[in-house]
């Protein structure tokens, strides 16, 4: 919550995070379903038998903690790390892992503070898995953002189904996410099938920039179907060694 606050103080206009579920079927902000990078899970003894191998045959099979093995309370012990390397690491250990509905009270609060609109783009991430294991994404995404009116909403999600299955149901703004799997190969959902059922499209930055000749003419082709177009990430992630 700490980071989200000082980006909407810095000027951000939207807050992204990223949404997987606890045990107990919470919402929290987390980029991955493993725990070991992104918290001080492994100096944890209490937790130490909950180390185990991966059980989504689709997604990394690295043993690690998995987030749907706490419940919120024991994820509330946890504290927040910096993952890359080459970054400060001075506010690891200081801070909580936020469910959704508190950042959600947070934009909400920093909007007024800042007398003007704080957008949120939650990520389901790995919605078919989750949903396999009991954990719907629809349902408590939807009731988490009744009366939320600090600013534009946007859902994005890298699976189709969790999308189509949200249609009519959210005034939120769908965005379907795609990769360009190989270079030159486009899209890896075609832009025709992605206007069937959200607002706009999320390409990796590499289908829109960059030396291919069909890249120039991604956006002009999204917009041709009635999509907008919000790329990711453009950002540098060199390490710093003296940080």
């Amino acid at each position: 919550l700490e980071a989200y606050a000082l980006a909407v103080d810095q000027g951000a206009d939207v807050i992204e995070p990223d949404l997987v579920f606890t045990k107990d079927g919470v919402l929290v902000a987390r980029h991955d379903r493993y725990l070991s990078t992104t918290t001080n899970v492994a100096g944890k003894p209490e937790f130490a038998s909950r180390k185990r191998a991966n059980n989504d045959p689709k997604d990394d099979p690295r043993e690690d903690w998995w987030v749907e093995d706490f419940t919120l309370a024991e994820i509330k012990t946890l504290r927040a790390r910096q993952p890359f390397p080459g970054r400060s690491k001075e506010h690891d250990d200081k801070f909580e892992i936020p469910t959704f509905e508190e950042m959600l009270a947070l934009v909400a609060r920093k909007s007024i503070e800042a007398g003007r609109p704080v957008g949120v783009y939650p990520e389901t991430k790995h919605p078919a898995f989750f949903a396999s294991i009991g954990h719907d994404f629809e349902a408590p995404l939807l009731k988490a953002l009744e009366g939320f009116d600090a600013g534009p909403v946007f859902i994005q999600s890298f699976e189709p189904e969790i999308l189509k299955r949200l249609k009519g149901k959210t005034d939120a703004k769908l965005v379907q996410l795609v990769v360009e799997e190989r270079p030159g190969a486009g899209a890896n959902i075609p832009l025709e099938e992605i206007a069937t059922y959200a607002d706009g499209v999320g390409p990796s930055k590499n289908l829109i920039i960059g030396e291919s000749s069909n890249r120039s003419s991604f956006i002009v082709e999204a917009h041709r179907h009635g999509l907008t177009v919000h790329a990711w990430t453009f950002r540098t992630d060199q390490p710093n060694e003296k940080m």
